[in-house]
């Protein structure tokens, strides 16, 4: 009799507790609402900030219901800051997604860092057997670790439910399938690839000669400095690291020379002009600030300036490749997003132009030369792709 009765208790038992695992609790759907809500706060701690950033639920009015009562029990709870609806749309048009729609984490994480949230809310109201639930879990915005998760029945009959739903109410329509969301780029990271172009300025000089030069005629000590200081227009492909860009400027030239063949002394200037195009590739470490949007990164590379025409007091050159350099350079830009896609990029780059072969045309082997520096300053606005 006793081993009956036993196993008659292990029996209750087991279908009590297990049917109390098996199915979610029934409760009214604003019941449910403040069971899950406060469920999930346990495991928030005090202070945090945090965001309900989509509740799934077939209507946009039943998922705005959901999103507006979660975060009016969140506030009365009071132990969090809670961020406002409005700037939660804002951010969610931005980033192209909608709140009463599904929403993958990556993207929930992405809103959360925009906002300056530490923990996100996300969820679903959806069938369940004959009736609904209400799930939804909280994920910590630094780490994506998911910091609690919680569930309640709602009974298919509930009538402030089936008011929001509207006709056909047992019938809520499920996430379309589909082929699985491309991953979205990280807002630590800055874009895989961008276009873009501006316009800059380009100043320094092709380089400077010196020595004692006899050409039948002894000049004495001599020396030449040439300048090139010009604006212009630039393109760029950006591919993360590196940076190839195109561009075309043109300004004023400076002649600058002294002689002294020990019975005279003269010096002088002469002006002109000169149109080149130019070529740069940048090496590049972009680094993000201001929650992800902005990025910073120091550069270094090479380039050519071609120079296709230049003239000296209204002389025209006829071999204005001689005037052509390659330089190197290293610097620091800055792009600002302006939005997901879109980004203002400034840059200032140190360059050293390597000697043209103007000097030795002019002047010989026999002689010193060497390059100039200068500074490029650019500013642009670039695409994501």
């Amino acid at each position: 009799m006793r081993k009956i009765l036993l196993t008659m208790g292990m029996l209750a038992s087991v279908l009590a507790f297990g049917t109390g695992t098996a199915h979610a609790q029934m409760r009214s759907l604003d019941d449910a609402i403040l069971h899950v809500t406060t469920e999930l706060s346990a495991n928030i701690g005090a202070g945090t900030s945090i965001a309900v950033v989509s509740m799934y639920a077939g209507t946009p009015t039943m998922s705005n219901y959901l999103i507006n009562e979660m975060i009016d029990t969140f506030v009365r709870i009071g132990r969090f800051t809670v961020v406002d609806r409005a700037q939660l749309e804002l951010t969610a048009r931005e980033l192209d997604f909608s709140m009463s729609g599904e929403v993958d984490d990556l993207t929930a994480q992405m809103a959360g860092r925009r906002i300056g949230a530490q923990t996100i809310v996300t969820g679903a109201f959806e069938p369940h057997g004959a009736d609904f639930r209400i799930r939804a879990r909280i994920i910590q915005v630094e780490g994506a670790i998911i910091q609690g998760a919680s569930n309640s029945g709602v009974p298919r009959n509930d009538p402030i439910a089936l008011s929001l739903l509207g006709p056909g109410a047992p019938h809520i329509p499920a996430p379309a399938p589909g082929p699985a969301p491309a991953r979205a780029r990280e807002p630590s990271e800055a874009p895989r690839f961008s276009l873009g172009g501006g316009v800059g300025f380009d100043g320094g000089g092709v380089g400077s000669a010196s020595g004692d030069w006899d050409d039948g005629w002894d000049w004495g000590l001599f020396s030449e400095d040439i300048g090139f200081n010009g604006f212009g227009a630039w393109i760029f492909a950006d591919f993360r690291f590196v940076e190839l860009s195109v561009g075309l400027f043109g300004g004023s030239t400076s002649f600058d020379w002294t002689w002294d063949d020990g019975w005279d002394v003269g010096s002088g200037t002469e002006s002109g002009s000169f149109f080149a195009l130019d070529i740069g590739l940048l090496g590049k470490f972009p680094i993000a600030v201001g929650g992800g949007r902005h990025f910073i990164f120091p550069a270094f590379g090479i380039g050519y300036t071609a120079v296709l025409s230049v003239d000296e007091e209204g002389y025209e050159f006829d071999n204005p490749g001689d005037f052509s350099t390659f330089r190197i350079m290293g610097g620091v830009g800055f792009d600002f997003g302006l939005t997901e896609t879109v980004f203002l990029r400034t840059s200032l780059l140190g360059t050293y132009r390597f000697a043209a072969n103007i000097f030795e045309e002019w002047f010989g082997t026999g002689i010193n030369t060497s390059g100039a520096f200068g500074v490029k300053v650019r500013v642009g606005i670039g695409f994501s792709l």
